[in-house]
């Protein structure tokens, strides 16, 4: 009886419940779960880009549509606009890092996402609410 005893012993520590083939086999898990994890994050990064991407360019449509419908505060020769007031004590107000009345004359002229686009290149934009700020100079 108790060689039986030792051989079952034995043979399941050898065959059954076998140390070494478990200890391979969740190194193996742990390998495999830190290449998923990656990919994820990877995956995970680019959905946080295209994400950000297509607020942006919500947000800029917006603000489009808004300046678009602001052309009759646009400063003339003789009578300055709304936002090129003599009687501002502060600096002017920029969007996209353009003061509003530049947008304002590029919505006339029609290259108002060209000039935005360009100040975003050299990166002027603030990046809150529509890119807004107040310059104190």
């Amino acid at each position: 009886v108790l060689v039986q005893k030792i051989w079952r012993g034995f043979f399941s520590r050898k065959h059954v419940h076998n140390f070494y083939l478990r200890k391979a086999y969740l190194l193996s898990v742990a390998e495999r779960g830190a290449a998923v994890q990656t990919i994820l994050a990877k995956h995970h990064q680019t959905l946080v880009e295209l994400d950000a991407a297509t607020q942006d360019e919500k947000r800029l449509q917006q603000f489009e549509g808004v300046v678009s419908s602001l052309h009759h505060l646009l400063s003339t020769k003789s009578c300055p606009g709304l936002y090129n007031s003599p009687y501002a004590q502060m600096a002017q107000e920029t969007v996209y890092g353009l003061p509003i009345e530049q947008h304002l004359r590029n919505v006339a002229t029609g290259t108002l996402r060209s000039s935005i686009d360009m100040s975003t290149r050299t990166g002027t934009k603030t990046g809150s609410g529509w890119g807004m700020s107040t310059a104190m100079g």
